[in-house]
C-alpha cells in the first residue's frame, strides 16, 4: 500500500513538468560587420551626399566666356581655355542675323533688302599640359561654301581661322610661343573678330579695305602679356601678288594657310600698352610678294598702323590711324590687268557713349558714331590713272544694345561717298552671340 501511495505522489509532481516542456534556445546574434567595411560604407554614402549637396545647373560642366577675360588680343571665345582649369573647353561666336539695306542717293537705285547667317565660328581648345595649350577657332560665314546665288555664284566659306599650340613659358600666361595656323597680330580687331568687341554690326572700314581683313596665315609667334600692355612679334608665309587687285588693295593676296606659297615670308609686329583708361599701341606687318615669280619682282609691301583708345564705363573713343606701301606695283599691275596704289592711307575715329544701364552688366545701350576715310589709290605708278572711286568717306551712326554681356543686337546707318561721287548708303541690323 505504502509503495502506491509513493508513485501516485510522485506522478501528480510530475503533472507540471510534463506540461511546461524546456524553452528552445534562442538563436544566435548576427555577428556585427567588421568596423573597416562599415567605415567604408559611412564614407561612401557621405560622398554620395555630397556630390547630390554639391551639384548645380550646366555651369558646373561649362560655363561662358567672359568679356573682360581675354588673352593677347583674342577674343572672349578664343581666350577661354587661358582662363580656366579644366583640360578642354569650347566656345562660340556667331552673327545670328544680319539684316542690309542699299539705296542710292539719287532714288532711282531701286532698293536692295537681304537677311543673312552672317557667320558662325566654334572655338575649340585643349589643355594638353600645364604649359601646352592647343587652340582653334573655325569659321562658317555667309551660309557656307554651297552656294544659293546661281546667277553671280557667289559662295559663302568654311575655313579654319586658328589652329596652334602655345608653349608656354610658366603657368601664368604672361608668354608663350605660338606655332600653327593663326589669326596674324595686325590692327585693332583683327583678332578681336567676335563681334560683341566692336561697334557696328560690320567691322570698322579701315580693318576690312585697307588693312587685309580677317587675316589669318601660317606661322610662329612670340607673345608676352603683362598687365601694363602686351607685345607679340611672328613670322608668316607672306601675301601673293597673283591675287593683288587695284579695288582691294592687298586683300587678294591672303592664302588663308591653304598650300600657301612660301617662298617669300613676312614679319609681323604688335604692341600696346595700358593705363588706367588709356591704351596707345602700334602693329607692323612687311615682307614681299612675289614669290620668285620673275614678272612680279620683289612686290616688297609694309602696312603700319597706330591706335589710341580711351574707355570708361560709360564712354569710349578709339582712334586709328593706317599707311601701307608696295614696291613693283607697275608690273603687278600690268600682270594682273589692274591699277595697284603704290601707296595707300586712312584712318578711323568713334565716339561711344552708354547712355542706359539698369544693372551694372547687363541692360546696357550704347550709342556710337564713326567717321572712316580712306584711299586705296593714294599714289599710282607713273603712266596710269588713279581711281577716285577708290577714295572714300563712310560715316556711320549706330547703336548697340547688350541684354548681357555676350549677347547684343545692332543697328547702323551708314552715308558713304568717293571723291567721283555719292555712293548708296547702307542700313544693317544684326545679333550677335559669344559664349
Amino acid at each position: 500500500m505504502g509503495k502506491w501511495l509513493i508513485a501516485a505522489l510522485l506522478w501528480i509532481l510530475a503533472i507540471p513538468a510534463l506540461g511546461n516542456p524546456e524553452p528552445t534556445p534562442a538563436s544566435p546574434p548576427t555577428p556585427a560587420p567588421p568596423p573597416e567595411l562599415e567605415t567604408r560604407v559611412q564614407a561612401l554614402e557621405q560622398s554620395l551626399s555630397e556630390l547630390k549637396s554639391s551639384q548645380k545647373p550646366w555651369q558646373m560642366q561649362w560655363s561662358p566666356a567672359r568679356t573682360n577675360q581675354v588673352l593677347s588680343g583674342l577674343g572672349p571665345s578664343a581666350s577661354k581655355i587661358y582662363f580656366t582649369d579644366e583640360t578642354s573647353s569650347w566656345g562660340l561666336s556667331a552673327d545670328l542675323l544680319s539684316f542690309s539695306e542699299l539705296h542710292g542717293m539719287d532714288g532711282t537705285t531701286p532698293r536692295q533688302n537681304k537677311t543673312t547667317i552672317g557667320r558662325v565660328s566654334p572655338t575649340v581648345g585643349a589643355r594638353l599640359h600645364p604649359r601646352v595649350i592647343f587652340n582653334s577657332q573655325f569659321l562658317v560665314e555667309d551660309g557656307g561654301a554651297e552656294s544659293s546665288d546661281t546667277v553671280a555664284l557667289r559662295k559663302g566659306q568654311a575655313v579654319i581661322l586658328s589652329a596652334y599650340v602655345d608653349w608656354l613659358h610658366d603657368n601664368h600666361h604672361s608668354q608663350g610661343l605660338r606655332i600653327g595656323h593663326q589669326l596674324v597680330p595686325i590692327g585693332w580687331t583683327n583678332t578681336r573678330n567676335e563681334s560683341v568687341t566692336y561697334f557696328g554690326v560690320l567691322r570698322p572700314e579701315l580693318e576690312r579695305e585697307l588693312i587685309p581683313d580677317q587675316w589669318h596665315e601660317n606661322g610662329i609667334t612670340f607673345w608676352r602679356e603683362q598687365p601694363n600692355g602686351n607685345f607679340a612679334l611672328g613670322v608668316f608665309n607672306s601675301l601673293n601678288a597673283q591675287g593683288f587687285k587695284g579695288e582691294t588693295f592687298l586683300n587678294g593676296g591672303r592664302s588663308h594657310g591653304q598650300k600657301a606659297p612660301s617662298e617669300d615670308l613676312m614679319t609681323v609686329t604688335r604692341a600696346n600698352l595700358h593705363w588706367e583708361m588709356v591704351t596707345l599701341g602700334g602693329s607692323l606687318a612687311f615682307g614681299q610678294s612675289g614669290q620668285r615669280i620673275a614678272a612680279y619682282r620683289r612686290g616688297s609691301f609694309g602696312i603700319g598702323e597706330f591706335h589710341i583708345r580711351l574707355a570708361q564705363p560709360q564712354f569710349e573713343f578709339f582712334a586709328q590711324f593706317a599707311n601701307a606701301r608696295l614696291v613693283d606695283a607697275d608690273s603687278i599691275s600690268i600682270m594682273n590687268t589692274t591699277v595697284m596704289g603704290e601707296s595707300a592711307k586712312g584712318h578711323s575715329v568713334h565716339i561711344a557713349a552708354r547712355i542706359y544701364a539698369d544693372h551694372p552688366e547687363n541692360h546696357h545701350l550704347w550709342l556710337f558714331a564713326r567717321r572712316s576715310v580712306l584711299d586705296l589709290h593714294d599714289r599710282v605708278p607713273e603712266g596710269l590713272l588713279r581711281d577716285d572711286s577708290l577714295h572714300k568717306t563712310q560715316i556711320t551712326f549706330g547703336l548697340s544694345y547688350f541684354p548681357i554681356p555676350n549677347w547684343v543686337f545692332k543697328a547702323d546707318y551708314a552715308f558713304k561717298k568717293s571723291a567721283r561721287s555719292d555712293e548708296e548708303d547702307e542700313f544693317h541690323l544684326g545679333t550677335s552671340v559669344t559664349f
